[in-house]
């Protein structure tokens, strides 16, 4: 089960890499492939530590990461509701985990502000900015 594990969490760590290389050059489609797929293994490897005893996984991190990271692809594709429902999504787990005041937490933050920008709700945006600017500071 350990060996099983390592590699399935490999695999995702992988399809993340490629995940952020097809985003680099554009390939948005290609990019919300290889992140969907790695966040459906996060999730089933944080499922399957739950199930083994820890309470709220081990692997709720990668699932907020990827989560996050499948936001700002939604955003580029021009999906703004659909971004905001991931960002919400990773804020929400790394409050939970990291406390509101994490750098995680201001990363995401501003990722909300670029949505609300882009959405041209720019008082939004700047909250969202000026939020994640207090956390770092």
């Amino acid at each position: 089960v350990v060996a099983w594990g390592a590699f399935q969490k490999q695999s995702a760590d992988a399809l993340v890499g490629q995940c952020a290389q097809r985003h680099e050059r554009g390939d948005y489609e290609g990019a919300m492939q290889l992140c969907s797929s790695a966040l459906a293994i996060y999730v089933r490897l944080n499922y399957f530590t739950r199930l083994l005893g820890w309470h709220d996984g081990v692997f709720w991190a990668d699932v907020a990461q990827t989560t996050d990271n499948i936001g700002v692809v939604h955003m580029n594709l021009g999906d703004n509701a659909a971004a905001m429902n991931f960002h919400q999504a990773a804020l929400t787990l790394r409050e939970h985990h990291l406390g509101s005041e994490h750098l995680d937490v201001a990363a995401t933050r501003d990722n909300m502000g670029l949505v609300h920008r882009q959405m041209n709700d720019l008082d939004k945006a700047l909250e969202f900015h000026n939020h994640a600017l207090e956390i770092r500071l």
